[in-house]
């Protein structure tokens, strides 16, 4: 779940974080971090063409935090950083004249216990520049409720209409032997999209807008044709139906034969595979709505699983869910479906058939008719509904928390899987490194989508099917991690990466159809004129411009420039994100300084400060204040939640064990499992500590902060203040 926490922010910034200590070896990380360390092996294999020059991903993920790294030059070749030196996050390597073979790039830090050394091979002139593409799935990446290969459908060739019951007529939930098909997704009319010339149709999907990114990179790069991307992800579809080996007790496909899509997958061979699945069926039980009248007026909706986000009143009131029961439910409708055991089987097959694979979880969204929350709207249509965040329960937790929930807990479910069959590769293929050709991509957390909803100016989900699917702007997101994952995860197309990268392409779905916002306004725009035709840009705000207040407390534009670089190097332009998400940073910390001198906590400084900044905060040349600032803000938060709610005690051995009865059914009680089950239980209650603060230092300053005509427009300094709310 994507959390805009101070404490949050600042880990992105580059590792910031209580516990950092040794190399980062995350499950999910594409890189063997430990194979240097048993004998010349190395952390990642990439291949590219001979005599190009071509990006190698810094295998940061086996170093600590943002230490700095270095890399040797290669006697066959040179080595440029590309995006700052010690912290790139690629190296452009271009190979001697001549040159071919494994070359072994060696990446080292000087940091003591930041993870030491390791290898990079590169095999150079063993580069595929023309592996196929197929993207497979379900409605996500058939990109649902678009009908259209132009910019804007026309009369008589409109998306979805803005009304429950066209949204019904596209409902592709199907069970065996009836399979879904892609009416209302991405200019199909019917049929399967490996049917009539499908699979390469359309230009909204976040399949066809990196096969255009491909297209022109591998134009730029000369290298020839371009792959083939193909699409075939179908609406509706669930990991079952992609699935070659039938389950017992399987529900999707009842009669125990395999999916109905499981030819298509069977087909797929030396490619590169990206894919969303596995929300579905889980879609269709979390979201079941009911037109009844008047019932469902005042009484709650139907459905196997409308009971797990709540219950309506009698007129008022709404007696939300918390999240154990969240979890409960989402955890016994993943289990009845199989979806683990179908996602890591069809995971299985492609790495056999020698296919990379990238996973991508799922965007951040919340969805209109998520339980009962807004069936009052049903008759003006899902775009009339409002935002989740405004749709609070009788117990505080609004809708959006809730959605975001379960959005985590399907995002963690599709990464074990991931997890389980790259085990599964290690053990079956253990001199092939097959376990390195597939990745997660927590689409989620890598970018904004909390903040481009449905009710926003400039939304990334479509609004018309309550909010489940990626608008035109939402598949470029996609597409650009794609783009970036496919070399810095998979060591694939890096020749093109380096001739044209995904940072600096703009694509199809970037521009379109969105209404330009300034986060931090010029007089003009501040004047209702066109921020674009007005020719605003960074310089149209002057740096002592003052954009918000926290009580007595200026913040400049200046200060939210100079944060935006400390975040992502690109606060330049006021109208991209970074500027809003450092204008959050700037007030949470003005929030919680706040509140530390109202309880009499001293705020650190000096030499304390000074190493726990460079401890943390990396050494970001001339952002020393803005390293200070945060990491002061970070050791503030948790002294002043110890005050305000106290400190989270750690668990017994006696709780550590009901913990692990009441939640992991079926395992022993042994004395691993109950020190895990502690540490589980701890980071349930700091987490339980942190969002209490949260809200009661939210709470006292909301009111307290004020905007100027600077800002005007600027919805995280007019409704979000700060980054407490997540």
């Amino acid at each position: 779940m994507l959390r805009t926490t101070m404490l949050a922010s600042v880990v992105a910034l580059g590792g910031l974080g209580l516990a950092a200590g040794g190399a980062s070896a995350a499950s999910s990380s594409p890189f063997a971090c430990d194979q240097p360390a048993r004998g010349g092996g190395v952390a990642l294999q990439i291949a590219i063409l001979a005599g190009r020059t071509a990006s190698v991903p810094v295998p940061r993920d086996c170093f600590a935090g943002r230490a700095p790294i270095t890399v040797d030059a290669a006697a066959s070749g040179t080595v440029t950083p590309v995006g700052g030196e010690g912290f790139a996050k690629f190296v452009r390597f271009t190979p001697a004249q001549g040159a071919t073979g494994v070359v072994t790039l060696t990446f080292r830090t000087a940091l003591r216990g930041g993870g030491g050394e390791q290898r990079v091979a590169v095999d150079v002139g063993g580069a595929d520049a023309s592996r196929d593409v197929v993207a497979l799935g379900d409605s996500v990446t058939a990109a649902f409720g678009y009908c259209g290969a132009s910019d804007v459908c026309g009369p008589g060739n409109s998306s979805v209409d803005n009304s429950w019951l066209s949204l019904k007529d596209c409902n592709q939930e199907a069970e065996f032997p009836k399979l879904p098909e892609n009416l209302c997704s991405n200019n199909r009319r019917g049929g399967l999209p490996w049917q009539n010339d499908g699979a390469t149709s359309g230009n909204v999907a976040y399949a066809a807008q990196f096969g255009t990114w491909l297209s022109s990179a591998t134009e730029r790069a000369g290298l020839g044709r371009a792959p083939t991307v193909r699409n075939w992800g179908v609406s509706g579809a669930r990991p079952a139906h992609w699935d070659s080996q039938p389950i017992a007790g399987d529900p999707t496909n009842k009669n125990n034969t395999p999916g109905g899509f499981s030819r298509q997958t069977a087909a797929i061979d030396d490619s590169l595979v990206v894919m969303t699945l596995g929300a579905n069926k889980l879609l269709a039980d979390f979201l079941s709505f009911d037109f009844a009248y008047p019932a469902a007026w005042f009484a709650d909706t139907k459905g196997d699983y409308a009971k797990c986000t709540g219950a309506r009143g009698w007129i008022w009131g709404y007696e939300e869910a918390g999240r154990d029961r969240l979890r409960r439910c989402f955890e016994q409708d993943w289990a009845v479906n199989k979806q683990g055991e179908h996602l890591t089987s069809v995971y299985s097959q492609l790495l056999e058939q020698g296919n990379r694979v990238l996973v991508l979880g799922y965007h951040l969204a919340c969805p209109t008719t998520f339980g009962t929350w807004q069936q009052m709207n049903f008759f003006a249509g899902p775009a009339s509904a409002t935002a989740c965040t405004s749709k609070k329960g009788d117990n505080g937790m609004s809708q959006w928390d809730q959605a975001a929930y379960v959005s985590g807990l399907l995002n963690d479910a599709i990464r074990d899987a991931v997890d389980r069959a790259r085990a599964a590769a290690r053990t079956r293929w253990p001199q092939e490194r097959r376990d390195g050709r597939i990745a997660f991509v927590d689409t989620a957390s890598l970018d904004p989508w909390a903040q481009h909803q449905s009710w926003d100016d400039r939304p990334w989900v479509f609004p018309n099917d309550t909010g489940i699917h990626p608008s035109r702007a939402g598949h470029a997101v996609m597409a650009k991690n794609v783009a970036e994952a496919a070399c810095g995860q998979l060591g694939l197309f890096c020749a093109q990466h380096a001739a044209l990268a995904p940072s600096d392409y703009d694509f199809p779905g970037r521009a379109t159809n969105e209404r330009r916002v300034i986060l931090i306004a010029s007089s003009a725009a501040a004047r209702g004129i066109d921020a674009g035709a007005a020719g605003a840009t960074a310089a149209a705000v002057k740096g002592d411009a003052v954009v918000a207040r926290v009580g007595t407390t200026e913040i400049t534009a200046a200060q939210v420039r100079r944060m935006g670089r400390l975040l992502n190097d690109d606060a330049r332009d006021p109208s991209r994100q970074t500027a809003a998400e450092a204008l959050k940073t700037l007030i949470t910390g003005a929030q919680v300084r706040t509140e530390a001198r109202r309880l009499g906590i001293a705020i650190p400084t000096g030499a304390a400060l000074s190493k726990a900044t460079k401890r943390f905060g990396g050494g970001t040349r001339g952002l020393a204040a803005e390293q200070r600032y945060v990491t002061a803000s970070v050791l503030l938060s948790q002294r002043v939640g110890d005050r305000l709610v106290g400190a989270p005690k750690f668990p017994t051995l006696a709780e550590g064990r009901a913990y692990a009865a009441k939640n992991w059914r079926g395992t022993k009680g042994g004395r691993m499992t109950t020190a895990v089950a502690q540490e589980a239980l701890y980071s349930d209650r700091v987490e339980q500590a942190r969002e209490r603060t949260q809200t009661l230092v939210d709470r006292r300053y909301r009111a307290a902060t004020r905007c100027t005509a600077a800002a005007g427009g600027n919805r995280a300094c007019s409704t979000q203040h700060g980054a407490w709310t997540w």
